[in-house]
């Protein structure tokens, strides 16, 4: 409706400067592509679209193809060659390396199909994670000189909207196109913020009123075409914006009246100073050399769980054997600041949530894992709260780490789990013993400020169990000396064995050599059979339970 002639004119004017273009190359009279090409702009101005690079670099890909110059097809080969564009960054030696260990051709899969997949496989090794370049934006924002507080919480504000959008899959981007409004980013902060306060997906007006439901199904071809290239251009925003790059632009401001194709090509064209990269690598650098100093029991820790020793799993693993309870605590401490009835409370409780441990192999290996992918949407989730800076940011990668470490440790059959015990949230560690010696053992340790440290070893044998739980905290292990009887019945109920449990006070317990030492007391030997592994997991159970109660 905005084109002042109508489409078969333009499209007749269209042809007749592409038949004016496309006349053959004859490198012998010095002729080249780049010469052949110089109408592009005329041809987009006759079509009346932009001469943006993505618009040009679209009508020299249908020129050489000998398609048609058409709005719809310059759309439909920006959004192809986004895409493409897209998937080869993506498609790094590892990230091919991961796809095809896990079976997976690469040649088979369709291009969005490849893509998806790259970017999955990247999330889960640890590079380009969402939690990686919000630190590196915030790092950059607060060393970025000649900023003031104003606009550095302005530029932090767009990362995040931008950050909020992707989360979205770009449904932001779909309203503003269903509705015909300018798809800038003032107007995707206003859809968004609508968007979350209902907790629906609402299309909105030209006044920013809610009116219906959003469906991405109910956009034209055009207009999903459009969404989705715009919503690639989001991705790639985020992957690239700098505040450096954002204040050579102008700022907060003229940022916010971009679309994200113009913030885009912005980006691009905005060379980052090399001494900004340059200081912010120096600062990984001194990271990577503390991580390298870890003592040998933390490379022997991963190495016994076949966990590679890079530089976050090593900071990862350093800091578990500090502090074992860190990772829950940080959790708590982040869901006390949090209000009532939030999503990300909600999120938060149900992670810190003890119940139904320690029940089959398989059942807890899936706990292990649906706690990783929940920490890590919990992180994203924060990433919108404005409270969350720099430090809050550091602390949550590292629980993020820590959670991606203990569901490694679920396929050696080791469980860190969160116990409540007398109102404090700890960390215990259940461990089923099979390697060539000490088999048919569970070995379990916590440390709380009530037990001290604790390590307790149980031995299913013959129908039988016998184990012994010892404790550097004196009056704890009088307590549970006294009530020993109580944890044998316990866990005879629970498995239908005798049951014979010893207590002690030992002041040199240490909860954290249950990672490097096998069991805490037995060496002899048993066979695997499924009676055993049904009464390891039983008897962990109710020593646990025992365990809240009695502390």
């Amino acid at each position: 409706t905005k084109m002042t002639v109508s489409y078969s004119e333009t499209v007749m004017n269209a042809d007749k400067l592409y038949e004016a273009m496309h006349t053959e190359v004859r490198r012998d009279l010095g002729d080249t592509m780049g010469k052949a090409f110089r109408n592009v702009d005329d041809i987009l101005s006759e079509l009346q679209m932009e001469a943006t690079p993505d618009n040009e670099r679209a009508v020299r890909i249908l020129a050489y193809n000998e398609m048609a110059l058409t709005p719809e097809n310059i759309s439909m080969i920006k959004e192809a060659d986004a895409l493409m564009q897209r998937t080869f960054k993506n498609m790094t030696p590892r990230t091919v390396s991961d796809m095809i260990k896990a079976g997976e051709n690469p040649l088979d899969l369709k291009l969005s199909d490849l893509n998806d997949m790259a970017e999955s496989f990247s999330r889960e090794n640890g590079s380009h994670s969402d939690e990686e370049k919000f630190a590196e934006f915030l790092w950059k924002a607060e060393h970025a000189e000649g900023v003031s507080d104003e606009e550095r919480q302005g530029l932090i504000g767009i990362f995040r909207l931008i950050h909020q959008v992707n989360k979205n899959d770009g449904a932001a981007i779909g309203m503003l196109i269903k509705q015909g409004t300018e798809v800038t980013l003032r107007n995707l902060m206003t859809a968004s913020r609508n968007r979350k306060a209902e907790g629906m997906d609402f299309a909105i007006d030209d006044s920013f009123g809610l009116v219906e439901e959003f469906n991405r199904n109910e956009l034209t071809i055009t207009e999903q075409i459009e969404m989705s290239f715009q919503s690639m251009c989001m991705k790639n925003t985020e992957e690239e914006i700098t505040p450096f790059k954002m204040m050579d632009m102008g700022g907060e401001e003229p940022i916010m009246q971009m679309t994200p194709e113009e913030l885009w090509n912005r980006l691009r064209e905005t060379e980052e100073p090399a001494e900004i990269e340059h200081a912010f690598l120096q600062s990984k650098r001194e990271e990577m050399k503390e991580a390298v100093k870890a003592e040998d029991r933390i490379y022997s820790m991963l190495k016994e769980y076949d966990i590679p020793a890079s530089p976050v799993n090593l900071n990862a693993a350093a800091e578990f054997m500090k502090d074992r309870n860190a990772s829950y605590e940080t959790l708590k401490r982040f869901n006390e600041r949090l209000r009532e009835g939030s999503e990300i409370k909600g999120a938060l409780e149900a992670l810190l949530n003890d119940d139904d441990m320690l029940l089959t192999p398989e059942e807890m290996q899936e706990q292990a894992e649906k706690r990783e992918q929940d920490t890590k949407q919990v992180i994203s989730d924060f990433m919108e709260n404005e409270e969350v800076n720099d430090i809050d940011l550091k602390a949550l990668r590292l629980v993020n780490a820590k959670m991606s470490v203990f569901t490694k440790m679920t396929r050696e059959e080791t469980y860190n789990v969160p116990i409540t015990v007398a109102d404090q949230l700890t960390n215990m560690t259940v461990k089923i013993v099979r390697g060539a010696e000490h088999k048919g053992l569970v070995d379990i340790a916590l440390e709380s400020d009530i037990t001290g440290n604790m390590r307790a070893s149980m031995r299913y044998e013959n129908g039988a169990i016998t184990g012994s739980v010892f404790m550097s905290n004196r009056g704890t292990a009088d307590l549970f000396e006294n009530h020993r009887a109580d944890f044998e019945n316990n866990i005879k109920e629970a498995t239908g064995f005798n049951v014979q449990m010893k207590t002690g006070f030992d002041r040199n317990v240490d909860s954290a050599s249950v990672f490097t030492e096998r069991s805490y007391g037995f060496t002899e030997t048993k066979e695997r059979d499924k009676a055993e592994t049904a009464a390891l997991y039983k008897a962990a159970k109710a020593f646990l339970d025992s365990v809240k109660e009695l502390v």
